[in-house]
Formats: C-alpha cells, sequence, structure tokens
C-alpha cells in the first residue's frame, strides 16, 4: 500500500518525464492502491489491471477443450464460421502489443499459416493479448519451443522457435508481458518468431487483424468468416479415431513433414506407422495412420 503523496507523485512523472523511449503500450511499472493494481504505461496513460475479471467472466473458455499436451484441442469440434464477431480489446483497459519489433519476412499463405518476423537469439518475445498459457513446451512437430495462450475471445495465439520458455502452463499473462525468448528451435532457418493467430484451431490471416506497418489493430471488432481463415482450410483436417488410433485424410499439397506438424508428431513415427519411407509419395484421398 502506497500513501495519497506517493501515488500523486507516480502519476506526475508518469505523464510529464518524456526522457524514456517510448514504446506504444508497453508496461513501464506496476503500484497497488487501495486494494487495486495500477498498470503505468510507457505511452504515458495508465489504467487499473482487470484482466482476473475478464478471466472469472469467461470461466468456460479456460476448460471447454483444454488441453495442454495437444496443439489443435478443437480436432474433434464441429467448426461453423458465419460472421463471428469477436471483440479483440474488451474494454479501454485492454491492451495489444506487437510480439516482437521485428520486420516482417515471412507472410500468411499456403502451409505457411502466420507471420515469420525477424529477431536475434534471446531477445524478448511478448504476450500479445491478455490471456492463460494453454502450452508451454518443446513441440517435436516443427515449432520447436512453443508457447500458446489462449484469450478470453476464444482466439489463441502461437509462439514458435523460442529459445527459452518463461511461462508455464495455466499461468495468466498480461499484453506485453515477456513470455519467452527468441530463438531459431525446431524447423527453423535462423533466429525468427513464427506467430500465429488462430479460433477453434482454424489459422486466421494476420492482415486482416494487425496493420503490420504501425504495429496497431486494424480495429478492436473482429468478423469471422470464411474469407478469414487459410483457403486452404482445415489445420487438422479430418481426423478419424477408431480406438486408440488415429487416420488423417490425405488433401493436396500435404507432405509427410505438414501432416506430423498438423498432429502433433513426426515424420518419423509416421513412417513406423504406416511401414513407408520419408520419400514416399502421397495419395490424395487414403488415410494415414498418425496415432
Amino acid at each position: 500500500m502506497i500513501n495519497k503523496f506517493l501515488f500523486l507523485k507516480v502519476i506526475f512523472l508518469l505523464f510529464v518525464i518524456d526522457g524514456f523511449t517510448q514504446t506504444n503500450l508497453e508496461i513501464f511499472d506496476t503500484i497497488s492502491y487501495k486494494g487495486k493494481t495500477i498498470v503505468l504505461y510507457r505511452n504515458h496513460t495508465w489504467g487499473f489491471k482487470n484482466s482476473e475479471k475478464i478471466f472469472d467472466e469467461n470461466d468456460s473458455i479456460y476448460s471447454n477443450y483444454w488441453i495442454v499436451n495437444e496443439l489443435f484441442p478443437y480436432s474433434t469440434c464441429s467448426k461453423d464460421f458465419k460472421n463471428i464477431e469477436i471483440n479483440l480489446i474488451k474494454d479501454s483497459i485492454g491492451k495489444f502489443v506487437m510480439p516482437v519489433p521485428g520486420r516482417l519476412f515471412g507472410d500468411f499463405k499456403s502451409r505457411h499459416f502466420g507471420w515469420d518476423l525477424d529477431l536475434k537469439t534471446g531477445d524478448p518475445v511478448k504476450a500479445a493479448f491478455a490471456g492463460k498459457v494453454r502450452y508451454a513446451c518443446y513441440n517435436k512437430g516443427g515449432f520447436g519451443n512453443l508457447v500458446i495462450i489462449r484469450h478470453y475471445n476464444g482466439l489463441e495465439t502461437y509462439y514458435a522457435h523460442l529459445f527459452a520458455i518463461h511461462v508455464s502452463v495455466n499461468q495468466y499473462v498480461e499484453a506485453g508481458d515477456i513470455i519467452g525468448l527468441g530463438g531459431s528451435t525446431g524447423r527453423a532457418y535462423g533466429p525468427h518468431l513464427h506467430f500465429e493467430i488462430r479460433y477453434m484451431d482454424k489459422p486466421l490471416n494476420p492482415n486482416r487483424i494487425i496493420d503490420f506497418k504501425t504495429g496497431t489493430l486494424l480495429s478492436n471488432m473482429f468478423i469471422l468468416n470464411s474469407s478469414s481463415v487459410l483457403a486452404d482450410k482445415d489445420t487438422s483436417n479430418i481426423i478419424i479415431k477408431k480406438g486408440n488410433s488415429k487416420f488423417y485424410n490425405i488433401k493436396k499439397g500435404d507432405t509427410l513433414s505438414l501432416i506430423a506438424r498438423r498432429n502433433n508428431t513426426t515424420v518419423k513415427k509416421l513412417c513406423i506407422l504406416n511401414n513407408i519411407k520419408e520419400n514416399s509419395k502421397l495419395t490424395i484421398g487414403k488415410r494415414i495412420k498418425v496415432k
């Protein structure tokens, strides 16, 4: 608890001092006042931290399909996108922060479901929105050290190829919190951040949500429909379960590497399960065992 004089002094300094390097929406400090947490931002604004309220109001988001050891928890859930309104910023306290300030060099396209952002190994990687960590470990499917954060609106953001992970599963984070350090783990050609935005496992085009040039949201509201997702559609495809086994229907453009990544496994395991070689030709429409 701080006294009134100290509180007013901190607020005064926040708005007057301009000698700091400004990073829009970056958290400068937090202080406690009358039982509440006040967040001070480097752009000389402040607000009461209220993410806990957001989480309490949407508890089912963090319990339904909450699987902490799988990439795509909605693989058995039917998905229907018909003009779903998604609030990216819930209220005046909600924030968006670019995960890293590096240049974009890998765009959203077929078989590449997000952004590649330039960085140096060890650079801090930040949470884009407030949320709860669903996945935080090394992924053998190509992502390397990977953090997945689910947000109150159902969106999930992916942060791949990290050198180090600084958060744990079920941890709440604020927008701008450092969740790890950038690197080149997994299938990565040099240090960079692979950043994805998904809704019920479906990859969304970040260019429809974020203005990369300014590092800001295009709008606080996003309309989700069939044109928002990748043209190739589903990243989980059709999964058929038989007992403890799972089978995947091969589609045009699929490779063993891509199928392994989609199903959180490795090419070597796929070859063993299906008695095939890494260079075996895949037949469109044929089923391949993934578990």
